[in-house]
């Protein structure tokens, strides 16, 4: 039989993302083990997804915490767990060079564009969708892809379309992107992870 990898969730905020993945391994969608779910913030809702499911949960962040410290804790938490991949879903802070070193390869981040177009620093959340709606294109979607230490600079694993509607507003546009974003994932992570 052969050994289930262990993915580590990394979500900063709500954590639907992190849900689609916790449900595809319960039902055995996606033959994988949440190894942890890790945020930086502790009042994020993903905290209460991974209670739900009975997952073990961490925080790491807080202003005290210097990139190094925060740096070490997490690959002690995350190699505490077994992680064998690490992915991002909406988690908003920069990974430190031991996470990157640690897990090169086997790192994970969802981005919601077509990278390279509007991804860099300071592009998440709605700033994105705002930027796709003042620059007039067609159409945006979402983009799964390795994570470097740049900002969204890794190789484009997976990326789906969406096109952009008349009236659209960065909020409708960011659900549409959502919707297309947890579709990728259920498609795309088995195909990934050789399951």
């Amino acid at each position: 039989m052969a050994v289930r990898p262990r993915i580590a969730l990394l979500a900063s905020h709500r954590g639907t993302s992190a849900e689609v993945v916790m449900e595809a391994c319960a039902s055995g969608a996606l033959a994988a083990t949440v190894a942890l779910v890790l945020t930086n913030n502790a009042g994020a809702e993903v905290l209460q997804r991974a209670a739900r499911f009975g997952l073990p949960a961490a925080v790491v962040g807080g202003a005290t915490l210097t990139e190094e410290a925060r740096d070490e804790a997490m690959v002690a938490a995350l190699e505490e767990a077994g992680a064998d991949w690490v992915l991002l879903l909406g988690y908003l802070r920069r990974l430190g060079p031991q996470v990157l070193a640690r897990y090169e390869g086997r790192l994970l981040n969802t981005h919601p564009s077509l990278l390279p177009a509007f991804g860099g620093a300071g592009m998440y959340g709605l700033r994105v969708h705002e930027a796709v709606l003042a620059s007039g294109v067609a159409e945006t979607g979402v983009t799964l892809h390795r994570v470097t230490a740049d900002y969204d600079a890794g190789a484009v694993v997976a990326q789906r379309l969406v096109a952009v509607e008349a009236g659209d507003t960065a909020e409708s546009l960011a659900a549409r992107c959502l919707a297309a974003e947890h579709a990728m994932l259920r498609e795309e992570l088995p195909r990934l992870l050789g399951r």
